[in-house]
């Protein structure tokens, strides 16, 4: 979270602790970041089963910009600060990953302005075992604007990060993939969504065995609907695919998915019809493929949906739902 204190702003971090609740909190940034810096960028954070936790966040000191880190372990809690990259233009939107070994991906965009060129690119470093940050060769196209980078790590080491990058096609959602066994490291930019419209921001997931499923919404002949795209390892990449095609959309809007140990997954997002906002979700169960797209709740206007999935694959919905004259929460299971 961030707050401000007398002279600046800040990040700081609270831990949670079943039976004694949640502990004081702590700043744990530099120590000064300008009341008009970036600090309007979340704080990214990844954890593993152990509790191992790497958060990355941008600062700007008044000179340069810079993507910052801290890792956290249980027992000792939160290590030295660790500088991921820094540069004389903006850096902002990280986005962390940390996999079970203890290695982790961040990736971020930069303006390229510090190199006299126009656009905004996305680049990503990877964090070693011995607690430091080293190139991996990675940046969109130059000579564009890539925005939102998100980064997933499996269980084997393999990073996928997916970006959105306007250029002359167009806004479409890009890919590449990270291997540990190389070389090159990097697969080619592959272009997941498909070209009958402007892309959104993507959102990412990551099963145990190794899949990824993204979803965005995309501008479709006057309509929004939502789409996702699906990597295998024995397959690659498969072609997009609209989550649901019998909704007659006005605006849907950005997705958000999870996904259990077992590899399935739900999506959520919000379908404007009739007057009213409704939550839509779909699940994908790897025996059956993806289910029909099912409704939740009818009446009002939804807003915020989140998911999450339980030890023993249980999935939850929680929505914000407005009538005119009040707001409710309301939460959905799936059986």
């Amino acid at each position: 979270m961030a707050k401000t204190d007398t002279c600046c702003r800040g990040f700081y971090s609270s831990m949670y602790t079943v039976g004694s609740g949640w502990d004081t909190p702590q700043r744990i940034d530099s120590g000064y970041i300008a009341s008009w810096g970036l600090i309007n960028d979340p704080v990214s954070i990844s954890t593993d089963h152990a509790g191992k936790a790497l958060a990355v966040w941008s600062e700007f000191t008044g000179s340069v910009t810079k993507i910052q880190s801290r890792t956290f372990n249980v027992g000792q809690g939160w290590n030295a600060l660790t500088t991921v990259d820094f540069n004389q233009s903006r850096s902002d939107r990280p986005n962390a990953s940390l996999n079970k070994s203890g290695e982790a991906f961040a990736a971020y965009t930069i303006q390229n302005i510090a190199w006299g060129a126009p656009g905004i690119s996305a680049h990503a470093r990877r964090y070693t075992l011995e607690g430091r940050w080293v190139d991996v060769s990675f940046y969109s196209a130059f000579l564009t604007e890539a925005r939102f980078p998100q980064i997933v790590t499996d269980e084997a080491g393999n990073a996928t990060f997916v970006w959105l990058q306007t250029d002359a096609a167009g806004r479409r959602v890009h890919a590449q993939r990270f291997s540990p066994s190389g070389p090159p490291p990097f697969d080619t930019d592959s272009v997941i969504s498909d070209n009958s419209g402007d892309a959104s921001a993507p959102q990412m997931v990551v099963d145990s065995f190794g899949n990824v499923t993204v979803v965005w919404s995309q501008s479709v002949d006057g309509t929004s609907p939502v789409l996702a795209n699906r990597y295998t390892a024995a397959t690659g990449w498969e072609t997009a695919k609209i989550m649901a095609t019998d909704t007659k959309y006005n605006g849907s809007d950005s997705p958000q998915i999870a996904v259990d140990r077992d590899g399935n997954v739900v999506v959520v997002w919000l379908v404007t019809e009739g007057g009213n906002t409704k939550v839509y979700s779909r699940r994908f169960i790897p025996s059956r493929g993806w289910e029909d797209a099912r409704v939740h709740g009818d009446s009002g206007n939804a807003s915020n949906p989140q998911i999450a999935f339980g030890s023993a694959g249980d999935a939850m919905i929680i929505w914000e739902s407005r009538d005119g004259a009040s707001s409710k929460i309301f939460v959905s299971a799936f059986d």
